[in-house]
């Protein structure tokens, strides 16, 4: 299999160079995936690593995160591996119609206000829907509590049937903007479980999704604005965001 180079692809979708830096490591990432013997009839292969590829694109809204989600399924469906799924996911319903991803509940199959329960086992048909993705992106993860984090790792697990590796050994992107609205009534994925505001024994899931979050080593900023040229107005932005990890930083 002939992989088109990096450049190729960064130069269709007019990539900057910080974008080319994200899309570079998913991409060698993906290729070592498959270089390690990941067959694409099959479950995610199993290994002695307790973490696969996980990265955090982060960045303020305009920087162009979106462009470089299209540009990972661009070089997925470049080398006929229309059978990986590249799924995208979001916390809130708005969120998820924006990049054509689904929100997080409808994911973990959560209805209404219920929550995950990591001793249920998953249905035939979200293992099915599951089955063939490699690669997962979860856009605005300023809203994705720790809980939920640790509920996302358990749940790929069970839908891969793969317990040995975070995640069930699917590729992570985690993608967002701290400075964005946090996860209501519930605690962001990079506050410490040691803060005053814990009471008592703390949830498997809570500790599991701030171990998860604080084991990620590859993190890109994105900070070249791809929509707005009104210097004002992002400085408004990022006004308003301080103020909410101001506030947030407070429980810690």
């Amino acid at each position: 299999m002939v992989f088109p180079s990096v450049s190729e692809v960064s130069a269709h979708f007019t990539l900057n160079e910080l974008q080319t830096v994200a899309f570079e490591m998913i991409a060698n990432a993906f290729v070592e995936k498959l270089a390690a013997g990941y067959k694409l009839q099959q479950s995610v292969k199993k290994s002695t690593s307790k973490s696969p590829f996980v990265m955090y694109m982060g960045g303020e809204g305009g920087d162009g995160k979106n462009k470089s989600y299209r540009c990972i399924d661009f070089f997925l469906r470049r080398n006929g591996f229309v059978q990986v799924q590249f799924a995208l996911c979001a916390p809130t319903g708005i969120a998820a119609s924006l990049i054509k991803g689904q929100t997080f509940h409808s994911m973990l199959s959560l209805r209404g206000g219920s929550e995950f329960n990591a001793r249920r086992r998953p249905s035939e048909k979200a293992k099915s829907d599951m089955a063939a993705v490699l690669v997962l992106v979860v856009d605005e993860v300023s809203m994705l509590s720790r809980r939920n984090l640790g509920a996302l790792s358990v749940f790929l697990q069970k839908v891969k049937d793969n317990e040995e590796e975070d995640y069930g050994g699917v590729i992570m992107v985690f993608s967002g903007d701290f400075f964005q609205i946090p996860p209501v009534s519930a605690f962001s994925v990079y506050q410490s479980p040691s803060g005053f505001h814990s009471k008592g024994k703390l949830h498997p899931l809570e500790e599991l999704g701030y171990r998860l979050w604080n084991s990620i080593e590859n993190v890109v900023i994105l900070k070249e604005s791809m929509r707005h040229t009104d210097t004002s107005f992002r400085d408004c932005v990022r006004r308003s965001g301080k103020e909410n990890i101001y506030q947030v930083t407070l429980l810690v």
